[in-house]
């Protein structure tokens, strides 16, 4: 490096800092007026269609076998060269599946898709689709089933209300729900915002109307599409893509932010808002970036991040960050632009016996996650002739890649993912998949700390038939296909992950699936017999058990083992190993007969080694 270098790299980041300014806004703006509604006030009137949980077939132990589709890989695109774009998924999460039962779906013989949306609370849950919202159980049984235009009927006329997002926040203990509404005989569009009271889904909640089409107090005739919606500790922000009312590409996109503690308040009369919206390339000032998504921030940093891309019919290799720093003060916004391998836009969806193939754009859907000082971002994108999932993580200290995988299956098309991180930097992902073997079904898929790529494709449901036999071809000779699928963590249990997709029903309507999953281990499927180099305590099997189950655990040398059984009190219950241990594998039988129905937690101790697990006996 010559002496003039650290000189021109500094010029390059106050330049990439100016550009970042290329934005409108802000621009504030306020309504006034709420209506309190109770959930008990809307009636059942519609009745639940397979709304009974109804588990897949498991073995005795509670663990579906997953090692399906063992021919699942990441593929190479044309012409790319990246070894990481080779490596073969040959492993699976062994993964506990609590719950795995049908979710609302569209009324009638509709090509409408639910756009679904899910939200665990700490004794109930929130299913949000394009017509209905649902609350059930934590057990999936449903307890109301509410019509969206009822339940907004104060605000709407006879447009649509469609695109719902709902998030639990664990920190102001209340459950969010918005919804767009647009109606195009009068050129309305709106963001729909209702907040509970409390942290149950049933009860009294807050509800509001906020015009979409104002930049500030600035009426503009663009309507709002394509949402997201994060809350952190001061802020609801919403972020859309804003289309004229003839166009197909957005102009621009929009960032509304709302003061939290406005909409929390005993008596919100009036709420202020404030507006960002046109934003531009950091490096090119005259691109304006036409669709972006927020980021949910587990890191609670108190910032905003926005990301996303320009729309168009070219291949790109990058996409940009914004990181909108104090947003109610002196507010700074930065744009940073994150080199990426080429993505382009996908080709539409093939399926088994569909005469029209389904729509799929490489679109980000959904929001995406930051958490430890990385952004973790996955999207849709071409492969060869084929659709594969473009997975990036951004690390927000130096804004470069840290990771990045192209995830799919050979004559595959995959599309819409959304994933969350838990705080063992394991990656959960939820995506549809189809082919022309295959019938639109949702899988998910997860990425272990420890694993350089994703597991092999687990079915959440599989499709068990096509939309082409009930006319839901458009003038473009492809068929509607869904915006969004969703994951979440449960709050009362971060170890639970509650995810949402849409699959085709063999009534050849789109259909709702959820599910609840928790992460094990992981294994190697190509040989499960090789001793690990690690240390391992695995998770007891079956698990419930009554009264035997089986710890299984794995040492790399020998070494002294420690195996005991605490209560929840972390009293020692039971000391069942103190020895030295040849290295390899080890099991223990339990036999708990004389211990009580309960949860209890089990530690090891191995040389440097300690870890400890979580058992339910259920006499």
């Amino acid at each position: 490096m010559n002496k003039y270098s650290p000189i021109i790299f500094m010029l390059f980041v106050l330049m990439m800092n100016s550009f970042a300014q290329h934005f409108s806004g802000p621009a504030t703006g306020k309504i006034t007026g709420y209506i309190t509604l109770n959930t008990d006030d809307f009636s059942n009137s519609k009745s639940f269609e397979n709304n009974q949980p109804k588990p897949r077939k498991k073995a005795e132990d509670g663990i579906v076998n997953f090692n399906l589709f063992g021919d699942d890989i990441n593929h190479e695109l044309i012409e790319r060269q990246e070894a990481i774009f080779k490596t073969e998924r040959n492993t699976t999460a062994n993964l506990n599946e609590y719950l795995n039962f049908e979710g609302p779906s569209i009324d009638g013989n509709s090509c409408w898709v639910p756009d679904c949306n899910i939200s665990p609370g700490p004794s109930d849950v929130l299913i949000a689709i394009n017509t209905t919202f649902w609350i059930t159980d934590k057990q999936g049984n449903p307890l109301k089933k509410i019509d969206a235009n009822e339940w907004y009927s104060n605000f709407v006329g006879d447009g649509l209300v469609f695109d719902p997002k709902s998030f639990y926040d664990y920190r102001s203990n209340r459950f969010y729900l918005m919804y767009l509404y647009f109606e195009r005989a009068t050129k309305t569009t709106q963001f729909m915002i209702s907040v509970s009271d409390d942290s149950t889904a049933e009860g009294n909640w807050n509800n509001w109307v906020f015009p979409a089409d104002l930049n500030g107090k600035d009426p503009v005739e663009i309507w709002a599409d394509f949402p997201s919606m994060v809350i952190n500790e001061e802020t609801l922000s919403i972020a859309v893509d804003m289309f004229e009312y003839n166009e197909v590409n957005p102009v621009y996109s929009k960032l509304r932010v709302i003061q939290l503690s406005d909409l929390l308040q005993e008596n919100p009369v009036e709420i202020n808002y404030t507006d960002f919206w046109d934003f531009r390339s950091p490096t090119q000032p005259n691109l304006t970036i036409r669709t972006l998504k927020l980021v949910h921030d587990f890191d609670s940093n108190g910032n905003i991040y926005l990301t996303g891309f320009d729309v168009n019919q070219f291949a790109q290799n990058y996409i940009v960050v914004y990181e909108i720093e104090d947003v109610f003060g002196d507010v700074n916004i930065n744009g940073i632009r994150v080199e990426t391998s080429e993505f382009s836009l996908t080709p539409h969806m093939q399926q088994k016996d569909g005469v029209y193939p389904m729509q799929l754009f490489h679109l980000f859907y959904s929001e995406m996650v930051l958490r430890h000082e990385k952004i973790y971002i996955a999207h849709s994108t071409r492969d060869g002739s084929l659709a594969s999932i473009h997975y990036m993580e951004v690390n927000i200290n130096n804004w470069t890649l840290d990771n990045e995988l192209l995830i799919g299956k050979r004559n595959s098309f995959y599309g819409y993912p959304d994933l969350i991180v838990d705080e063992n930097k394991n990656v959960f992902m939820v995506y549809q998949r189809t082919n022309s073997l295959e019938y639109p079904g949702v899988f998910y898929s997860v990425k272990t700390a420890d694993s350089e790529n994703f597991g092999i494709d687990v079915p959440l449901m599989l499709g068990q038939g096509d939309m082409s036999k009930i006319g839901c071809g458009s003038q473009n000779q492809y068929i509607r296909f869904c915006d969004y699928t969703d994951i979440m963590f449960d709050p009362s249990d971060q170890n639970k992950v509650w995810l949402m997709g849409e699959y085709i029903g063999a009534d050849n309507r789109w259909k709702t699936r959820v599910g609840v999953i928790s992460l094990n281990q992981t294994v190697n499927i190509s040989d499960e017999n090789i001793i690990e180099d690690k240390f391992r305590l695995k998770q007891n099997y079956p698990n419930p058990f009554n009264p035997s189950t089986t710890i299984s655990y794995s040492i790399p040398t020998e070494s002294f083992v420690s195996l005991k059984i605490y209560n929840l009190l972390g009293s020692e219950i039971k000391s069942l190993i103190n020895e030295y241990k040849n290295p390899g594998d080890h099991n223990y039988i339990l036999n708990a007969s004389s211990m009580s129905t309960g949860v209890y937690f089990y530690k090891i101790v191995a040389g440097n080694f300690t870890k400890t697990r979580k058992m339910i006996l259920s006499k």
